[in-house]
């Protein structure tokens, strides 16, 4: 049975801690993660946590709480990403030709969404 992708924030629950520095930062990275999917998942995050602090690297920049931060080459924004010291998620867009070329760059990410093109 396929699962709903929106499903993936109660399944990384356990990542939250209740302390300070508890936990670590979860990493999704995909391909094809339109901005309507991954509002999606921001939405999902907010409702475990209402003060989450999404990040996300999309073809179109860097986002923080769904809302455009900045736009660099894709090194570049996800130094800014990971530069946010309240990150709590982070999800990262990889092209497909990328993903084939080079892997996919973010070692220890936590869950991978790769579609077909």
């Amino acid at each position: 049975m396929k699962k709903n992708n929106t499903e993936v924030p109660e399944e990384m629950e356990y990542f939250y801690g209740n302390e300070a520095g508890a936990g670590r930062i979860p990493i999704i990275i995909g391909n094809y993660l339109t901005n309507d999917f991954v509002g999606k998942l921001y939405e999902k995050f907010k409702e475990i946590n209402a003060k989450v602090e999404f990040g996300s690297v999309r073809s179109d920049g860097v986002h923080f709480n769904n809302k455009f931060f900045a736009m660099n080459k894709h090194d570049e924004n996800c130094k800014i990403l990971f530069r946010n010291p309240k990150l709590d998620i982070a999800v990262i867009e990889h092209t497909s030709e990328d993903i084939y070329d080079f892997g996919t760059w973010h070692v220890g990410h936590d869950i991978a969404i790769l579609e077909k093109s």
